[in-house]
């Protein structure tokens, strides 16, 4: 994983150190990644900005839920539409 060096603004505690950066409330960057895939993390950070912005706060959906979804669904259409007690028997 890379380091944010010279990074005046950080907003990730990691433990051992700070990562991340970000310039007048507007960009954020990180090495992390996945870190926006947090609904918690991405609310808090898009709500900060809507405030400044002076629009009404919102919760975001957590992306690994709505991927955890996806992927049942797709496994779901997966065992629909194929043989896979054939294929296990080839293996």
């Amino acid at each position: 994983m890379g380091v944010t060096l010279n990074n005046k603004n950080p907003f990730v505690n990691l433990g051992d150190r700070f990562d991340g950066d970000y310039k007048e409330d507007k960009f954020y960057g990180t090495y992390i990644h996945g870190i926006f895939d947090s609904g918690e993390f991405r609310s808090y950070i898009l709500n900060k900005i809507r405030r400044k912005k002076g629009l009404v706060e919102k919760n975001s959906p957590d992306l690994m839920d709505i991927r955890n979804r996806e992927l049942d669904r797709l496994e779901e259409i997966f065992r629909e539409n194929v043989d896979v007690e054939y294929i296990y028997s080839i293996l």
